[in-house]
């Protein structure tokens, strides 16, 4: 009798134990298989979600992040930029093959609800990281 106990506790343990490893290609194709015969789309999509989850997130530092030279002087370019400037700034190398680095103001989207819907409006971003349109 206490080897049926040994032996349940070891298989108790042991499944634990591949529970809490990284799954394996395998393991993930068979569980989204699985997750595929959920009939309530939410359902489906949460163990979509618990399958594919990374158990780690790992983020990085501005350090660890490697810029190319043009993403930098544009980068330098735009710190000289003043508030609400919404001109083009323009830098011209010279010499014999010049290089000219042309950079605009960042830009969002912003959205404001009315009683007839809602207006887009473009706004000036002054954070010179901030790339790209987006809707608030």
């Amino acid at each position: 009798m206490n080897n049926v106990i040994q032996y349940s506790i070891l298989a108790f343990c042991l499944s634990i134990g591949s529970a809490l490893a990284e799954p394996t290609d395998v393991e993930k194709l068979s569980a989204l298989a699985a997750c595929s015969k959920e009939s309530s789309a939410l359902n489906r999509l949460d163990c979509y979600d618990s399958v594919m989850r990374p158990l780690a997130v790992v983020i990085n530092t501005d350090a660890q992040i490697k810029r190319s030279q043009s993403w930098l002087s544009a980068y330098a370019q735009e710190k000289d930029r003043h508030e609400n400037d919404t001109d083009f700034l323009v830098t011209n190398s010279g010499g014999d093959n010049p290089k000219v680095l042309l950079t605009s103001p960042a830009f969002r989207a912003t959205a404001t609800e009315t009683g007839f819907g809602i207006q887009l409006h473009r706004q000036y971003h002054s954070n010179a990281n901030y790339a790209g349109c987006t809707n608030d």
